[in-house]
């Protein structure tokens, strides 16, 4: 189960790099909840939420804005490949999906 208490530990084993790289997880069949965006000066990333379970979580695909119409469009389910963090955006500290790859169902 993703937490805040997992990225902690992740970040026990940091700095990430050549050698030691960043941590991803995968996520099958999640439900795409609400309007998935396009972010960024010139709309190239992504942002949207994600459900499994009872838990939705904001994900942040960056380099991906052209997957847009496909995410919309999916039947809003897909699997993901990610690093999770902690955004603490406008005081807030909430977990976050970086997503790496998507497959769309």
């Amino acid at each position: 189960m993703l937490s805040k208490a997992l990225v902690a530990e992740l970040a026990r084993i940091s700095p990430y790099g050549e050698g030691n790289p960043l941590p991803l997880f995968a996520a099958m069949n999640v439900k795409v909840v609400g309007q998935p965006r396009r972010i960024g000066s010139k709309g190239q990333h992504l942002s949207f939420y994600v459900k499994q379970g009872d838990v939705a979580i904001r994900a942040v695909a960056f380099g991906m804005g052209e997957r847009l119409d496909r995410l919309k469009q999916n039947g809003k389910t897909c699997s993901l490949a990610f690093a999770v963090k902690i955004n603490n955006w406008m005081d807030g500290d909430n977990l976050e999906l970086e997503v790496k790859d998507i497959k769309f169902e």
